[in-house]
């Protein structure tokens, strides 16, 4: 009867003239409604787990009977197969009207709410916007997407993809192999045979498995590149869910982890086994989307499992995908590693870099962030300035006919889900040992920009420092609140570009030097005036420009998190920079250094009330400037630059609280010496400090310093 039946709805679509016509005849047609319940995760979990042979389950056996099975079930389904090839029948006509509004519209009509329609509108507006450069405010409002807490949740259309989902989540054998196989790396029988090596399972049975995975092969490749991503990250997580609920098999999922995680970084020496320890702690404490998302990439290094000296060499990158995928705090974590002495430089430089290396959220997802009142004063959205680890960055264009007469500027929302992935990411960082002390840290610096409120207030309490006049100035904020930072745009050159060898002359990047050496003795002559410590001084955070009269200078449009410290701050911060700048101050500047931290220093509660003495914090003191200056591993004494970050490191294992503006130091010397010794800038640095220091020396410390030069040079 449903075959009858379907027969003749199908043949009317088909002879139907109109798209209209076609669509009503397919909305027509109810809904199918296939069950999926004969695939059992949990059962095949556990089953696995307890069986005889761990390492190669029969329950394979079980699994393909229940995919083939399955599929059967959805092929036999006359209303199944009818609605999707109707479906997508009346897709490609919509996607074949001219205009994106039409297109969109016919879209929506056909597709309910679902992934499918999330990606298909995604793709839709992001071809617009590439080709015309601007979307229309009414289309973006017209078309929004299907948004839930997390991205496997949203509902899918497809039955075939729902069962694909289904079955891949709670494939017994490697998924590292199975994602190679799906990816087309790798041949079914291969996989076949490994899965049931050693297993006792006869002819007939390694022919039903090959069988269905070659169902699930041939469906999967059937998806675009976004279904297939989609389909391969919700089957991990819902495995990893899986295994979560099921004790028993959490033996198996650590073996895997330790498998197709932690096998590709142990055949690196760089990487010790503590940091090893450290990384299978924080993964297994990571939300199951993550740990989908980093497996995931983990498992796609095709060469991540071979044992040759190329597949060694190739560990930086692997870490780098890895960090990447792993959100927000990842990042900010990747930079405080990337200051440790005691890394690799290779490692160093690769996490140095991943502040640079964002994923972008759809323009849709984007609209759709900002909140209303403000959006409602958008005319149209431009193409994306920027995207970091918090937020992103598009133009727009404000209506005057909507009462707003700002005009073209740059709007920031945060990132999606960017709040729930850092308590999460810092949560897991809490069951490290080594790492929760740090955890602490990133947790003042994510959470501290997760307010654009704030940050609009500082780039306002910015511009009328020291720093932001003449040359260099601070963009106009036109509005903020805390989901939404609306800016004058900043039009210029980024100063990356400005300092391209490739597309610059010799003449224009040397101007660009010249510049950028003024904008460095302006911040740091804010710091020993006022107090001012602007830390990040990055140079995506500002373009060159021209102002009427054709003198070049910088607008700065983010500062990230400054601060203004005290005077006594200000002096303590400075003796001890210029201490551990060369090997003689180290012992003859040393005793001043800490008297002045001894003053503005304090231990942290902590630390028993009856040791928490100015003796006790002296020594303590003296125990993290030792450790600071003595020699690396190998065998090198430490720069002033890690020294200094040596030192912060020590204190905080000493429980010492240093003054605020300790760790922004950290980051302004890192700023402002690797743009010197990368781009062959005028050194300003220690010259500016020295003579600073010499203006406010003590008559008694002026004469510590002679005694003890003298002492030195004995």
């Amino acid at each position: 009867l449903e075959r009858i039946v379907v027969g003749k709805v199908i043949s009317a679509f088909d002879l139907a003239l109109s798209y209209d016509a076609k669509k009503n005849i397919y909305l027509a047609l109810p809904e199918p409604n296939v069950s999926l319940d004969n695939i059992d995760i949990q059962y095949m979990l556990s089953t696995s787990a307890n069986g005889a042979n761990e390492k190669k389950p029969p329950i394979a056996v079980t699994w393909a009977e229940s995919v083939i099975q399955g599929v059967r079930k959805v092929d036999k389904s006359f209303l199944v197969l009818a609605k999707e090839q109707m479906r997508q029948k009346l897709v490609e006509e919509a996607l074949a009207m001219p205009d994106l509004s039409s297109r969109l519209r016919a879209i929506r009509e056909v597709v309910r709410p679902s992934v499918e329609l999330n990606m298909l509108i995604n793709k839709q507006l992001e071809q617009c916007l590439m080709d015309d450069g601007w979307l229309d405010a009414a289309v973006l409002d017209a078309n929004p997407l299907t948004r839930t807490g997390g991205g496997s949740s949203i509902p899918v259309t497809s039955v075939t993809t729902s069962l694909l989902i289904m079955a891949l989540s709670c494939f017994p054998g490697s998924m590292s192999e199975l994602v190679h196989v799906l990816d087309g790396q790798r041949d079914v029988s291969s996989l076949v045979n490994d899965t049931l090596e050693d297993s006792g399972v006869d002819q007939e049975g390694k022919e039903m498995l090959h069988q269905a995975l070659v169902l699930a092969h041939e469906r999967f490749r059937a998806l675009d590149e976004g279904m297939q991503e989609f389909v391969l990250t919700s089957a991990l997580e819902k495995a990893i869910d899986g295994v979560l609920a099921t004790p028993s098999a959490q033996t198996l999922y650590r073996r895997a982890i330790e498998n197709e995680l932690l096998s590709p970084l142990t055949r690196d020496a760089r990487i010790g086994k503590y940091i090893i320890d450290e990384v299978r702690t924080v993964f297994l404490a990571l939300p199951s989307y993550l740990q989908a998302r980093i497996l995931l990439t983990a498992v796609r290094f095709e060469n991540a499992k071979s044992e040759d000296t190329a597949s060694v060499g190739n560990t930086p990158e692997i870490v780098g995908a890895l960090v990447a995928q792993g959100g927000v705090v990842a990042a900010k974590l990747a930079q405080v590693l990337a200051e440790d002495p005691n890394i690799d430089p290779t490692y160093r430089n690769v996490l140095g870099t991943m502040r640079d290396e964002n994923d972008p959220m759809p323009a849709a997802v984007f609209w759709g962030s900002i909140p209303r009142p403000v959006r409602s004063r958008i005319a149209r959205l431009g193409q994306r300035l920027g995207t970091g680890s918090v937020k992103q960055v598009y133009r727009c264009e404000f209506s005057d006919e909507k009462g707003c007469d700002w005009g073209m500027c740059a709007v920031a929302v945060l990132r999606q889900h960017v709040e729930e992935e850092a308590l999460a990411s810092l949560e897991a960082l809490s069951f490290s040992n080594e790492l929760a002390p740090v955890a602490k840290r990133l947790g003042r610096l994510v959470y501290g920009e997760f307010s654009l409120f704030a940050e609009g207030e500082a780039l306002i309490e910015f511009a009328t420092t020291s720093i932001s006049t003449g040359r260099f100035k601070v963009v106009d904020v036109l509005h903020n609140s805390s989901k939404v930072l609306v800016e004058q745009m900043a039009v210029g050159e980024g100063l990356t570009k400005a300092l391209d060898s490739n597309i610059k002359s010799v003449e224009e990047m040397s101007a660009t030097k010249k510049l950028l050496a003024k904008y460095h003795n302006a911040v740091l002559d804010a710091f020993l005036v006022s107090g001012l410590i602007h830390s990040d001084i990055h140079l995506g955070n500002a373009v060159q420009s021209e102002d009427v009269n054709g003198e070049p200078g910088f607008i700065i449009f983010d500062i990230g998190q400054f601060v203004t410290i005290d005077g006594a701050s200000r002096l303590a911060l400075l003796w001890t920079l210029s201490s551990i700048s060369n090997v003689e101050r180290r012992t003859t500047l040393r005793a001043i250094a800490l008297n002045h931290l001894g003053r503005v220093s304090c231990l942290s509660p902590v630390v028993e009330e009856s040791y928490n003495t100015p003796k006790e914090l002296r020594r303590r003191l003296e125990n993290a400037y030792e450790e600071a200056i003595q020699p690396m591993e190998n065998g090198e004494l430490p720069s002033q630059r890690t020294a200094y970050i040596m030192f912060l490191r020590a204190a905080e294992k000493q429980h010492i609280s240093l003054p605020r503006g300790a760790f922004p130091v950290a980051k302004l010397i890192d700023g402002i010496i690797s743009q010197q010794e990368d781009l062959d800038l005028e050194l300003v640095f220690d010259p500016k400090i020295e003579s600073f220091l010499r203006r406010n020396i003590t008559w008694f410390e002026y004469a510590s310093v002679g005694w003890k030069s003298f002492r030195y040079l004995l």
